[in-house]
């Protein structure tokens, strides 16, 4: 078995298991394969093709955001519900480890942003009058995003956390949406997948799919492995995966927000 990146030259298939570690030059990007060829011949029994990408380390800041004047934006708990951080950032963790990028949770202490975002849907214009719906609309959430953690806090990222969204702002179900460096997800909406709407806000946030085409330029659609569906695909599911190279793409933005930390 070799390969050009392999430390210590060829590994030699001794056993079941053949440990191999493969290392990029200079912490940089590498993609090659692995062959295995039969003893004394030069004969290929079979290849992998590889790709090894600089490991990154973002900051990533998970916040809940309620309108405390509304009892409908919050839980039994005063909170939104859905799932804990850590189940949010061992999925994250799961979902791009292939792309080289490890997720660390910078989340301030108090991740509770109480925020007057509910009106109904009406916002500073009052298009749709002032009752509350507990639903965070379009027209809330871009009418606050001065009330949002700024550039200098806390996070590469930051991932928003609504209780639930107004599907019919936009005609469909929504689970979540990017804007900027910012990741929404509604947990009422995304249901026991919110981790997995995280991963792909983030993703958006990243600067994925590469897979855009004209039907959806921002997803995959397909086609993916039988029994999977890409990460980017454009609806919630499990069996998620990413494309190797949305691995790069991912990784590329990762090292740009790196860089650009205030």
């Amino acid at each position: 078995m070799t390969s050009p990146g392999a430390e210590n030259g060829d590994a030699i298939l001794s056993d079941a298991i053949t440990p191999l570690t493969i290392t990029a030059p200079d912490g940089g990007e590498l993609e090659s394969g692995i062959s295995a060829i039969l003893e004394d011949t030069s004969e290929a029994v079979s290849t992998l093709n590889v790709m090894i990408l600089p490991q990154q380390f973002l900051e990533i800041a998970l916040y809940r955001v309620v309108d405390r004047s509304s009892p409908l934006t919050m839980d039994a708990n005063g909170g939104v519900g859905g799932l804990d951080n850590e189940i949010i950032l061992s999925r994250l963790n799961a979902l791009y480890t292939q792309a080289g990028i490890e997720f660390t949770d910078v989340t301030p202490a108090d991740q509770t942003l109480n925020i007057a975002y509910d009106d109904g849907g009406g916002g500073a214009s009052g298009r749709r009058g002032t009752s509350k719906d507990g639903k965070a609309h379009e027209s809330e959430i871009y009418e606050h995003d001065s009330e949002y953690p700024d550039y200098y806090s806390p996070g590469d990222i930051k991932v928003l956390i609504f209780k639930k969204h107004d599907a019919t702002d936009l005609e469909k179900d929504i689970a979540g949406f990017e804007l900027g460096r910012y990741a929404f997800v509604f947990a009422d909406d995304a249901g026991d997948l919110e981790d997995i709407a995280a991963g792909h806000e983030v993703g958006h946030v990243l600067g994925l799919s590469t897979q855009g085409s004209t039907i959806d330029a921002d997803h995959d659609i397909g086609p993916y492995p039988e029994g999977t569906v890409s990460l980017m695909a454009p609806h919630l599911s499990n069996n998620r995966w990413l494309r190797h190279i949305d691995w790069s793409a991912a990784n590329e933005n990762a090292s740009i927000f790196i860089k650009q930390r205030p």
